[in-house]
């Protein structure tokens, strides 16, 4: 097929408000398209060159767009520029650009898929000395050749504004619609779920229609789509949803990790599928050194811990690892990384992912062999609002932002792709800052680790309640301590040490020693 008859039809979907009406566009094109020219199809309409989880580079920069127009038109950047800010679009002035002002023979071909694809996979694989030039001379020659419409949709690509209101929704609904039931558009969502990778999908349809959906399975090294959780706004609400039972799990604040193993190579992808294995070496080894199982996919947390405490540190600094690629050796040792696992979707061949919760569950100790950084996630089965209370309340205080509440019923199977009510978060926002000192009391202490070894490493702090007069828990003090003042607590704390609580203290935690309120 023609590449213009493509962009007439994205024109056409561009100009409509309807989704209907745009997947019933879409639709009869991508009905007219085999192979390689259909997977490109789908891709190009979600901006990329392959599968998001991939992140093949997509392009250029405005900047050598302008120069290409100008090159295109004969004109000067300055004035190209000036355009750009007139029109508000790169894509429409390129489609302006070719209308009036290419230089172009009666006699050129019309840009096929075939064509345009090359071309596109060139500019962006170009790197290295000289590649802005290289892919500027690429842009300037497909330029060259296209149509209105197609200089307009090339452009918009290339910089990454498609603009037409195209999603995986709307392709899905597409796909659907080209083999003759939009109806059965939920079965290939479903597929896109455990296998996101839509040009893959579109072309096993040309080729077996919906029937071949069937053949779309979870697959090690490639991602499936986060299973989500709803909001409630107390622990009593979530409890009574799931049916007065529930597992609840350590909400970690990091970042959600989907881990795949097999035979010893390892793959990381983000909440949003985005790959994560290069930035992440410290977690590609603990997996490596922790796998017992042949291949597996599992789904975790990774936060940042303080070496010294093994504390989890926030999710700002969490974040700084995220997106880095130079020093990733030296930015894992400073700011070293742990990873709890909540869930498994696959192990030595077994998709998981129909399976119960608790079933899952056990399934991650058969794939990892557990270690200091590589570790379930804490979750415990409570069945009363005070167990759930008491549960919520130590997650907060061991540095976790809050609880996801999990169904153990029949309904617990993993919904790749699904928000719905078989997870529940909840979580308690604070926005008040602490508006003055307080005086507390140290009522117990934890055990230190790595250069605190040996040492009490932080302390469990309570204030008092003046209604009853008990020593109530209200945080761990860990950081802002020198070397002086961790032997300093060795030698005043000690002779308090005590094998029970104190009379009088409430606490949700319990320390590695309790201590007499002094």
């Amino acid at each position: 097929m023609r590449f213009a008859a493509f962009a007439e039809a994205l024109d056409r979907a561009d100009a409509t408000a309807s989704r209907l009406e745009t997947s019933k566009i879409l639709g009869d094109r991508l009905k007219a398209l085999q192979g390689e020219d259909l997977a490109f199809a789908v891709n190009f309409l979600l901006g990329q060159l392959g599968p998001a989880f991939e992140a093949l580079p997509v392009g250029v920069g405005d900047k050598n767009v302008v120069k290409a127009l100008s090159a295109l038109t004969q004109t000067s950047e300055k004035d190209v520029e000036a355009q750009m800010r007139a029109v508000g679009d790169l894509g429409e002035l390129a489609a302006k650009a070719v209308e009036g002002g290419r230089q172009k023979t009666l006699f050129a071909e019309p840009l096929e898929f075939a064509q345009v694809r090359a071309q596109l996979v060139q500019i962006s694989s170009q790197g290295g000395k000289g590649s802005a030039d290289r892919k500027l001379k690429v842009l300037q020659e497909l330029l060259s050749s296209a149509s209105p419409p197609e200089a307009k949709y090339i452009v918009r690509f290339l910089i990454g504004r498609m603009r037409v209101g195209i999603g995986e929704g709307t392709i899905i609904e597409a796909l659907a619609h080209a083999h003759g039931d939009r109806k059965r558009k939920a079965e290939v969502e479903a597929a896109f779920n455990r296998h996101p990778d839509l040009a893959l999908i579109a072309t096993k349809m040309a080729a077996g229609g919906f029937e071949a959906l069937e053949g779309v399975r979870v697959q090690p090294l490639i991602p499936v789509r986060p299973m989500l959780a709803e909001r409630l706004k107390s622990v009593e609400e979530v409890l009574e949803k799931l049916g007065g039972r529930a597992a609840f799990d350590y909400k970690y604040d990091g970042l959600r990790m989907q881990v795949h193993f097999q035979e010893g190579k390892v793959a990381i992808f983000s909440r949003n599928l985005e790959p994560y294995t290069d930035q992440f070496p410290d977690i590609v080894a603990l997996v490596k050194a922790g796998a017992k199982a042949h291949t597996f996919i599992v789904e975790g947390e990774g936060v940042t811990v303080d070496p010294e405490t093994g504390e989890i540190r926030p999710f700002q600094e969490a974040s700084r690892r995220r997106g880095r690629k130079y020093d990733l050796t030296a930015k894992a040792e400073e700011l070293p990384f742990a990873l709890f696992l909540f869930d498994a979707m696959y192990l030595d061949g077994a998709d998981l992912t129909g399976r119960p919760y608790r079933e899952r569950r056990e399934a991650i100790g058969r794939a990892v062999r557990e270690g200091e950084q590589l570790r379930l996630s804490t979750m415990r089965e409570v069945e009363s609002p005070g167990e759930a209370e008491t549960f919520f309340l130590q997650a907060l205080a061991d540095g976790c932002e809050g609880i996801i509440a999990k169904s153990l019923g029949p309904d617990s199977v993993y919904r790749a792709g699904a928000r719905g009510w078989a997870w529940i978060k909840f979580k308690r926002d604070y926005s008040a800052k602490l508006g003055d000192t307080v005086d507390l009391v140290v009522v117990g202490a934890f055990a230190g680790k790595g250069r605190r070894a040996g040492h009490y490493g932080s302390l469990l702090m309570a204030a008092k309640d003046a209604e009853t007069g008990n020593l109530v828990s209200l945080c761990k003090l860990a950081s802002g301590f020198d070397d002086a003042q961790l032997a300093e607590f060795d030698a005043r704390l000690k002779p308090w040490a005590r094998s029970e609580k104190a009379p009088g203290v409430e606490s949700g935690l319990t320390p590695d020693v309790w201590l007499e309120p002094k």
